[in-house]
């Protein structure tokens, strides 16, 4: 249980050095980036992953002003696009 006090989402076992959000945003994209390129060669790029996805969540009817604050786009007419 975390408890009441502030503190890192994400520590490594060791419990020495806390994870950066940053850090742990980088490696869950590299995982991603090795799988995908094991999986389907080296012509598919994240972005191409970031395109699909986002395009899987636009056809299953996910609203597209939450899909472009997700993305970080600055109005929904920049996904739409």
């Amino acid at each position: 249980m975390r408890g009441d006090d502030d503190g890192p989402l994400i520590t490594p076992i060791t419990r020495r050095l806390p994870i950066q959000a940053d850090v742990a945003k980088r490696m869950a994209t590299n995982n991603v980036a090795q799988a995908a390129t094991r999986r389907f060669g080296d012509d598919v790029k994240p972005y191409d992953l970031r395109r699909t996805v986002t395009g899987n969540m636009l056809e299953s009817g996910s609203d597209l002003s939450v899909v472009s604050q997700g993305l970080g786009h600055v109005t929904p007419a920049t996904t739409a696009g």
